[in-house]
């Protein structure tokens, strides 16, 4: 069956539209692959006279769903990190033993060449605290401004993919 361009217009007027208007029965016939042309379909809220009005939110159901949008590429907020990594630089000039007391109360200690800059870790795995009490010895000299006041190393969560590190720096 041919189509007329008037039946044409009213079949992609009637898909823009999202339905609003009746489509002519030689366009559903087509629009369907064929076969009889059956009766435009009538909707209650849609007279011939009436256009419904649509707003983004609302639209009547014509007995087919549509997919929401999925933003491909959307901006994934990074998890809250509460811990640092902590680095440690020794420019003393001196071989130190360096102490660290973390919030389990334990006391552990590791040992610093002059001008050796590490991450400090437990069995290969970094050290990652809030807060530390930290201090040094070595030559015959004391650092431990940190011993009894907490060296801070988050005072507040921060957004990030991974964990942030922090440097102390031993100076003469």
């Amino acid at each position: 069956m041919a189509q007329s361009n008037s039946s044409k217009v009213l079949a992609v007027l009637a898909i823009v539209l999202g339905g609003a208007l009746a489509v002519a029965p030689e366009a559903h016939a087509q629009k369907k692959g064929g076969g009889p042309a059956r009766p435009p379909v009538s909707h209650p809220h849609h007279t011939p006279h009436h256009r419904p009005h649509h707003t983004p939110h609302h639209r009547p159901h014509h007995g087919h769903h549509h997919a929401r949008p999925v933003v491909v590429g959307a901006p994934v907020e990074a998890p809250w990190q509460n811990v640092r990594y902590l680095h440690l630089s020794n420019q003393t000039g001196e071989a130190l033993t360096v102490y660290v007391r973390g919030g389990d109360g334990v006391t552990r200690n590791w040992s610093f060449a002059p001008d050796e800059t590490a991450y400090l870790a437990i069995d290969n795995v970094r050290l990652a605290a809030s807060e530390v009490f930290i201090w040094a010895e070595g030559g015959g000299k004391r650092w431990d401004s940190r011993r009894d006041e907490a060296l801070v190393l988050v005072s507040a969560p921060y957004r990030s993919a991974a964990v942030g590190t922090f440097t102390y720096t031993l100076n003469p």
